[in-house]
């Protein structure tokens, strides 16, 4: 697997306008003013693009190569997020911490961002829903059935509201599919996903679409086509069915 932040550069440098999405920056095994750096680096180079996921960790080797404790990663996750969080949205802030301090009289990063970077909290990250519907921007989370997400993201949206009234934070998912050749093809369960044509994987995203998904990211490991023969489908025959949105309200 690539470094994230140098795959996301070439993927940036390659395209002009999608979304540059991180599933996820894993933040106990990263320093937080690094990942602020190279956030606001991103910000800087390619603006209003950068979609920051970040995540507790799950790989426990990764964190054994790096010598960082792996059973208290729900806190570090919780101490580095503050300090990213002051970092990119604060102009110059005063932080001391056990890992660093950054003293606002005579240090400042450089660059700062020029937009404002949302940042999703993946999965529960060790947190609770609660904490995640204060601080997070956003929440990503993992395939469910469809009464299940509901559930999900009925409470998200409740403990959201209490805690940022009238502040919009979308619910992202994943699904893997295997897309058939046949478009009319049943769906069959796979890992995490469906093996199905694409008629009924419009007939699943208009479900998820219904429940509050705001955006949903295929994964393709499973596929047994081509993924380019995949990617050319998804794009002229699913895509269209739903339309980006411009955040900012204009058409």
């Amino acid at each position: 697997m690539y470094d994230l932040w140098i795959y996301l550069t070439y993927l940036a440098a390659k395209t002009k306008s999608i979304a540059l999405g991180t599933a996820s920056v894993v933040l106990p095994v990263r320093h937080p003013v690094r990942t602020a750096k190279e956030a606001a680096s991103i910000d800087t180079l390619f603006p209003e693009r950068l979609i920051m996921g970040v995540a507790s960790g799950d790989r426990e080797k990764d964190f054994t190569a790096l010598g960082v404790e792996h059973q208290t990663r729900g806190n570090t996750f919780r101490h580095h997020y503050e300090i990213l969080d002051r970092l990119l949205h604060e102009e110059n802030p005063t932080i001391e911490s056990s890992i660093g301090m950054v003293d606002a009289k005579t240090m400042r990063m450089i660059p700062r961002p020029v937009s404002v970077i949302p940042t999703m909290v993946t999965g529960f990250s060790q947190q609770s829903m609660r904490w995640i519907a204060e601080h997070g921007d956003g929440w990503i989370q993992y395939p469910r059935d469809i009464s299940e997400q509901s559930l999900l993201i009925r409470d998200y949206r409740t403990l959201s509201e209490i805690a940022n009234p009238a502040v919009f934070k979308p619910f992202t998912q994943t699904l893997y599919i295997d897309l058939a050749e046949d478009p009319n093809q049943t769906p069959r369960k796979i890992p995490l996903g469906y093996h199905l044509g694409r008629n009924h994987l419009l007939e699943l995203l208009h479900k998820f679409e219904a429940i509050g998904v705001n955006h949903l990211a295929f994964v393709l490991y499973f596929a047994r086509r081509p993924i380019e023969d995949m990617i050319q489908e998804l794009g002229e025959e699913v895509l269209p069915h739903f339309p980006a949105h411009d955040l900012t309200g204009k058409e």
